[in-house]
């Protein structure tokens, strides 16, 4: 199946908070929660709490001459396998050295967050939880922000945990996947499964806390950057510091920098997700640019078809093109009148914008 939900007893193993009808996934398949539903109620409901254990592995003996049942069982030293408690289902055959983290562990850095949906995928040996860092913030007209941290790992000896920040709401495998590729740009935490791994648990939930006041500083400037109006200065600062002029450029060089310019001026004056007239359209087209414009091979990154709402990256000043990214989110903080020294000076997890 497309969505690729686990089922436990026939039901499946998801849960997820019903706000109205749009909070429905897709496959419509789930749990219905209510909105001040916690993490562990979550975990007993969606079934991704259930407890994994490390036995042993046996194999037979061959027989000897004559006989046609096998010979005596043999315990291999140096593997175990990977159970699931509630029905002894076994998802893998690992190292002896593989150290289990039972979900209810890997989500406690999200202790006190809201809930938002959590599954079981696949066999059930793969899972993920998704919560909110804030409610939802409005950075312009018709223009909200879900800010989530997300958590997923597998008990099937491949998957690490992994903890992240997220704008996609994970519902399915697909949504995980998106999630996966377009997160992590303010948080991003892998835990393998070795004999560190609780202590490096215990270390995420402070980088969480702060992740969370970060993302809020960086909405408050987006918010502001949604009533600054966009004028010629304005863009002629934010295309200085994209393609810089002045230097020695060879022929096939300027060249570059004029297909360069017109991909940018293309995601600017023509994408259906910014409105180029404040400051706030114009870090949209610049991160649109930046993460998608240059690796399309012409291609207009801002096609209406394309999957736009999970491709900004609003929250991100970090990943790709960092450096070009903080220049900008600087100059248009200029622009709008943002002390950003002083707000640098009391969030050390901005101080990238400084670059």
């Amino acid at each position: 199946m497309v969505h690729d939900i686990h089922e436990i007893k026939g039901e499946p193993a998801m849960a997820y908070v019903k706000r109205g009808r749009k909070d429905i996934p897709w496959h419509t398949l789930g749990t219905p929660l209510p909105e001040d539903a916690t993490i562990e109620e979550a975990l007993e409901i969606s079934h991704i709490g259930e407890r994994v254990e490390k036995r042993p592995v046996y194999t037979a003996a061959p027989p000897r001459p004559f006989e046609t049942a096998g010979g005596e069982q043999i315990r291999l030293d140096r593997e175990r396998a990977i159970v699931r408690v509630l029905d002894n289902r076994v998802f893998a055959v690992a190292s002896d050295q593989y150290e289990i983290v039972q979900v209810a562990d890997a989500v406690r850095p999200f202790s006190g967050l809201p809930f938002e949906t959590a599954g079981l995928l696949g066999n059930g040996s793969r899972y993920w939880l998704l919560a909110r860092t804030s409610d939802q913030i409005k950075v312009a007209d018709g223009d909200y922000l879900d800010p989530y941290v997300l958590v997923t790992g597998g008990h099937d000896a491949r998957h690490p945990v992994r903890l992240m920040d997220a704008t996609t709401r994970v519902v399915c495998a697909n949504t995980l996947a998106v999630a996966l590729r377009h997160g992590g740009s303010g948080l991003s935490i892998k835990i393998r499964h070795t004999s560190n791994a609780h202590d490096r648990l215990a270390v995420a939930e402070a980088q969480i806390a702060a992740l969370r006041a970060r993302q809020l500083t960086v909405a408050e400037c987006l918010r502001q950057f949604g009533e600054t109006m966009a004028h010629d200065k304005m863009i002629s600062d934010v295309a200085e510091i994209l393609f810089p002029v002045g230097e020695a450029l060879t022929d096939r060089q300027e060249e570059n920098r004029k297909a360069q310019r017109l991909r940018f001026w293309t995601a600017l004056n023509s994408s259906p997700t910014v409105d180029n007239s404040n400051a706030y359209g114009v870090f949209n087209a610049v991160t649109e640019y930046l993460d998608w414009g240059q690796t399309r091979n012409g291609q207009n990154p801002t096609s209406k078809n394309a999957d736009w709402r999970e491709r900004r990256a609003l929250f991100s000043l970090e990943g790709a093109a960092a450096t070009q990214r903080s220049a900008v989110f600087k100059a248009l903080s200029d622009h709008a009148g943002i002390d950003l020294a002083t707000m640098i000076a009391s969030d050390h997890h901005l101080q990238g914008v400084s670059r």
